[in-house]
């Protein structure tokens, strides 16, 4: 009879702590709702899709409980279709941009959230945006010149043109990563693209490779035939932004493993849902080096590439 009476009483004060929790406070702060990431962003290209995909799994094995929404941007607008009423609706915990836009769009619509920042080519963006952090795909100065020196181990003079506004501040950190690798850069500015021969024409007269640092004033669609074609004439090697520029006649470049980026993305943001602040984290860089390579223009600048070099490559244009 006693023991009957006490699992009544057991039943009756778990079923009155239930109601009590349930009509007193939100439900969330009685069973904590699933954390939502949402992936802001296009996804049309392969390499975002490389990218999203990678970041999911990753997320997803660490934390299975994570679900995922995916809002694409507006076509004409950086606005989103429904960012807030995801946000209000749901438990997010995060936003993953994808590209420049998406950030400055998830920035614009202040949902106070933090963001993972995907697939940007430089740090400008993020330095703007204290609650933004991520894997920007660029691997640095002395990444760069570190594969120079691998690849080409006979050059010593490393030729570099760069828009003061646009890259300006990155010519001091190339010149002392130049220095520990005992390499001499020469730095040239180039304030429109309208300079730019003349820049070339005195800057290849006295380097050994020109590293094509990324910049939108320089390297770009307008002057990609330029910069290939005086390459070429001067028999000076081109180390190019990305492997469309290899495809073209670039001697070589680094490239990026999109889906272990995503990864490597998935990473931070599984810090962040274990409360770790995303303004104490650094940007960082892809920590896998892939790299293209154009043996035809070897050959056509008498370049002898190790074996090693040439088995390396993700990619081989001949």
């Amino acid at each position: 009879m006693i023991a009957l009476t006490q699992c009544w009483l057991t039943r009756f004060w778990t079923a009155l702590v239930l109601v009590l929790c349930l009509s007193a406070v939100p439900a969330a702060d009685c069973l904590a709702a699933e954390p939502v990431v949402v992936v802001l962003g296009a996804q049309t290209k392969a390499q975002y899709r490389q990218f999203v995909e990678g970041f999911k799994q990753y997320l997803s094995e660490q934390e299975p409980a994570v679900k995922f929404v995916d809002i694409s941007l507006d076509k004409d607008t950086q606005n989103t279709d429904g960012l807030r009423d995801v946000v209000q609706q749901n438990n997010v915990a995060m936003i993953l941009t994808l590209g420049a836009k998406a950030l400055r769009s998830a920035v614009q619509q202040d949902v106070d959230r933090p963001v993972i920042a995907g697939l940007l080519l430089d740090h400008s963006e993020l330095e703007k945006n204290a609650s933004a952090s991520g894997v920007v795909l660029d691997y640095g100065a002395e990444t760069q010149l570190s594969w120079i020196h691998r690849i080409l181990p006979e050059a010593r003079t490393v030729g570099v043109l760069y828009n003061p506004d646009k890259s300006g501040h990155r010519i001091a950190a190339a010149k002392k990563a130049a220095g520990k690798l005992r390499l001499k850069l020469v730095a040239r500015e180039v304030n429109s693209p309208k300079e730019l021969p003349v820049a070339m024409d005195a800057l290849f007269r006295s380097v050994d490779v020109l590293w094509g640092m990324t910049d939108p004033v320089v390297l770009s669609r307008q002057t990609a035939k330029a910069v290939l074609l005086t390459s070429f004439r001067s028999q000076v090697p081109f180390v190019a932004p990305s492997s469309v520029w290899v495809k073209a006649g670039a001697l070589y470049s680094l490239d990026w493993d999109y889906r272990d980026v995503g990864a490597q993305s998935g990473e931070m943001a599984l810090s962040v849902l274990r409360g770790q602040k995303l303004s104490a984290m650094p940007i960082q860089a892809p920590r896998k080096v892939r790299y293209s390579l154009n043996t035809r223009t070897a050959e056509h600048m008498n370049l002898k590439l190790p074996g090693k070099i040439v088995d390396g490559a993700d990619q081989v244009f001949e």
